[in-house]
């Protein structure tokens, strides 16, 4: 009896683990709240309402993101997730939100040339992982840009950043 108590108890953990891996959502929608889960979905132009990123989930900005040209994504609140990229995108759309926020990325970053990168609050690079890149095509980080864990970013073009780098840890 004790025995399969602990193999339900052990099936129903994995299962949970597993329901809570990490996903790619693609914002949809043209302007909206970073924390509207109605503009991301798990498919490039796919319907939204698939939730909000979390700090394991991938996110992609792209040709199916803005209808128009000069539509909005606006941080109103922290945000988090593993891998950003806006390759792609088309209508040069906007990123922004106030002083007082902070973007957390676990992973890797990717801007476009065809963007507006107007955020105003902190960026901060949180990660254990190894090979993790930072692609800023010209786009310039308004506020600081912190690093820190033990893990590995590669920058493969220049870091524009108007305010202050803060190097914790990492390489």
């Amino acid at each position: 009896m004790r025995f399969r108590i602990q193999a339900v108890v052990l099936s129903t953990l994995l299962l949970l683990s597993a329901m809570m891996g990490a996903v790619d959502l693609y914002w949809v929608g043209g302007t909206g709240d970073w924390n509207d889960f109605n503009n991301w979905s798990l498919t490039s132009g796919g319907p939204g309402g698939d939730g909000t990123p979390n700090i394991q989930d991938n996110v992609f900005f792209d040709a199916n993101s803005f209808s128009a040209p000069g539509q909005t994504v606006t941080l109103s609140g922290d945000a988090f997730c593993q891998n950003m990229t806006w390759a792609g995108v088309t209508n040069r759309p906007t990123f922004n939100g106030a002083a007082n926020l902070t973007m957390t990325v676990t992973g890797s970053l990717v801007f476009s040339p065809d963007m507006n990168q107007f955020f105003d609050g902190n960026y901060a690079f949180r990660t254990m992982g190894q090979s993790n890149a930072i692609t800023t095509a010209g786009q310039v980080f308004l506020a600081d840009v912190l690093f820190e864990g033990q893990g590995e970013w590669r920058l493969t073009d220049d870091l524009n950043v108007i305010r202050t780098i803060e190097f914790r840890e990492g390489t």
